[in-house]
C-alpha cells in the first residue's frame, strides 16, 4: 500500500510515511510508504519472538524491526526496503508501530 490516503480517511492502524527525500530501492523511487499495522497478528508476534530466540538476539529494537519487515511484506513490498532507508525514517516508522501496539 503505497498510494496516498488522506489522513482523515486512514483506517485505524494505517500509517502513511512520507520520506524527507525520495528513497531509491531496486530501481524504483518511493516518496512515501503505507503501513497497515492492523494486519499484523498475534501469530506474527509469536513468530518474531521465536525467530529471535533461535538467533539468540532478543532485543526490543530487533523485535520492532522484524515487525516492520512483516508489515512491509503484508503491503507487498520487499522487506529489504526497511534496511536501506535512513535511520530517521526507520525510527519514525518504529515510533508509529509502538504507538499502535500500546
Amino acid at each position: 500500500m503505497t498510494e496516498a490516503i488522506d489522513k482523515q480517511t486512514q483506517p485505524a492502524g494505517y500509517y502513511l510515511h512520507k520520506f524527507k527525500k525520495p528513497l531509491d530501492y531496486m530501481g524504483k523511487q518511493y516518496e512515501n510508504l503505507g503501513f497497515d499495522f492492523s494486519v499484523l497478528t498475534g501469530q506474527d508476534a509469536l513468530d518474531v519472538e521465536r525467530e529471535l530466540i533461535n538467533l539468540g538476539d532478543f532485543t526490543p529494537g530487533e523485535q520492532q524491526l522484524r515487525l516492520i519487515l512483516r508489515a512491509c511484506k503484508q503491503a507487498g513490498l520487499d522487506s529489504g526496503i526497511a534496511r536501506v532507508m535512513g535511520i530517521n525514517d526507520l525510527n519514525k516508522i518504529r515510533r508509529r508501530l509502538n504507538d499502535f501496539l500500546e
